[in-house]
């Protein structure tokens, strides 16, 4: 891990009755909630409600997953390009509900029509179901518990860069990412007491991972070459955008801003272009890891700034290796590569 140094040193088809049975699952969802005792032990109400709601969601990567399926048998071409996609819908469902119950699934033949005759219209569609997904998982993390919140951001941003994957011409650096890098996150509320202390270590955690990574794209700009020094500028400038963010955050929970070091050892040696790379989107990693803990702690705008971090930052590990993981800023799962 790189450490601090010693001092001494809309386009296409959409699926919009899906789209429309996911936002009625949410609203269906905050209604359970506010009506619920506050009993979150196993089987009381907010269990009842979490489990479903999970099963809901593993119903939707099932959806996607048959999408998937459906473009494959009709343009074979993109089966090597689909099926990692594809792999990664598969753990998200059983992430989710990992014994599901037998339910009908639609006609294949009914699936596969509604998939467009074109290559590029097919991946656009199925680009537009993964944003889809993704933009209704953001939502429900405003009903979800620590834990599951979590989840359903990393889920998220795996949809995002699904879309990212799904809509980039191979061989291209298309600027992905979205989200407002310097906006107010820290103005919401992180609660009381044990809650509030736990988003502010949560924001230090942040903040420090963000001075590391200001570092850290020091060295990938100087050794990355002209063919990535756009995008080593980017990223650049959007860690510092967030750094100065997580500052205002912390000073807004009555907490210090955590310092940046001098200088931080790198957690392997940067003497070319490659291994730049490798370290951009090492420090994304690490980045993503940091914001889902900060979804886990913190609650309200504070938890949508933190996915739209860890969305962000997933993105942009994509955008340098090339490929994505199932579940982006959960080094526990890491096995879902």
């Amino acid at each position: 891990m790189i450490t601090k140094r010693p001092r001494e040193t809309r386009v296409g088809h959409t699926w919009t009755t899906r789209r429309g049975v996911l936002a009625g699952a949410v609203a269906v969802a905050a209604g359970a909630l506010a009506g619920c005792s506050g009993d979150t032990s196993p089987g009381g109400e907010a269990d009842v409600v979490r489990v479903d709601l999970n099963r809901k969601q593993a119903a939707a990567s099932r959806a996607l997953r048959d999408r998937y399926d459906a473009t494959i048998a009709r343009h074979p071409g993109l089966r090597s390009r689909l099926a990692p996609l594809r792999a990664s819908v598969v753990a998200h469902a059983a992430a989710l509900d990992p014994k599901p119950e037998p339910s009908p699934s639609p006609s294949p033949a009914a699936v596969r029509a509604a998939v467009p005759p074109d290559e590029p219209g097919a991946l656009r569609a199925l680009a537009q179901a993964e944003r889809e997904t993704a933009a209704l998982r953001t939502g429900l993390l405003r009903l979800a518990e620590p834990e599951q919140a979590r989840l359903y951001a990393s889920l998220a941003a795996a949809g995002t860069t699904h879309a990212y994957l799904l809509r980039e011409v191979p061989g291209t650096a298309e600027r992905a990412g979205s989200g407002d890098p310097a906006g107010p996150a820290g103005r919401a509320g992180a609660g009381g007491g044990r809650k509030r202390d736990r988003a502010t270590a949560a924001v230090r955690a942040a903040l420090a991972a963000e001075h590391a990574a200001v570092y850290g794209y020091g060295v990938v700009g100087a050794r990355a070459g002209k063919a990535r020094a756009a995008q080593a500028r980017e990223g650049y400038a959007a860690h510092r955008a967030r750094r100065d963010a997580l500052a205002r955050t912390a000073r807004d929970l009555g907490d210090e801003p955590v310092a940046a070091a001098p200088a931080y050892d790198l957690p392997f040696p940067v003497p070319d272009g490659a291994a730049a790379v490798r370290l951009a989107a090492y420090l994304e990693d690490r980045v993503a890891g940091v914001y889902s803990d900060l979804v886990r702690a913190a609650d309200g705008p504070l938890r949508q700034e933190a996915a739209a971090s860890l969305r962000e930052a997933a993105v942009r590990s994509v955008r340098w290796r090339g490929s994505g993981v199932a579940f982006p800023g959960l080094a526990e799962r890491a096995g879902g590569r």
